[in-house]
């Protein structure tokens, strides 16, 4: 299943650069807008200046085939194309991360951290998903502020500065 996966995955990401504004214990506020709440997020954007906020998914195809999958009955299959395309998510999130290793080399890029982890509320998710145009976002949300595909995920890396080599 996992090599099905792998053909039925179509990733796509969309990125954005935001500036960190005012951190207080429980809420952020982005320069340019929205906020976000949470003990969490707080802590995780707390010494950053910047982050990078986005949006990932793996397209349609994946859950179409899964649901074609429990439709037949075959669901042990379908378990198993479900929890391909989760471990894929995740490693296309990994991938992410490293790619933005190299290319932030001057900041320390944190773990990801998303609506719905922690203390983080997931109905912030639609501002976070508006940061994107929405014409050109990968994926919409839910009435329940889930991100559709499901195979989809979002977040925030924080750009921390580096220390130099003087420890400075």
């Amino acid at each position: 299943m996992a090599a099905r996966a792998e053909t039925l995955a179509a990733p796509a990401a969309r990125l954005r650069v935001v500036r960190i504004g005012p951190v207080a214990p429980e809420q952020v506020t982005l320069a340019d807008g929205p906020a976000f709440s949470g003990r969490a997020v707080s802590r995780h954007l707390a010494d950053a200046r910047e982050a990078v906020a986005f949006v990932l998914t793996l397209g349609p195809a994946l859950e179409t085939e899964v649901a074609a999958l429990g439709q037949r009955q075959d669901l042990f299959e379908a378990y198993l194309l479900d929890l391909a395309g989760w471990a894929g998510i995740e490693a296309a999130v990994r991938v992410l991360r490293r790619d933005l290793v190299a290319a932030f080399p001057r900041a320390r890029v944190s773990h990801r951290l998303g609506p719905g982890h922690r203390d983080w509320p997931l109905t912030e998710q639609g501002a976070l998903v508006s940061l994107f145009e929405e014409a050109d976002a990968p994926v919409r949300l839910s009435e329940h502020g889930v991100l559709i595909p499901f195979k989809s995920i979002s977040g925030l890396f924080a750009l921390r500065a580096s220390l130099d080599s003087n420890g400075a």
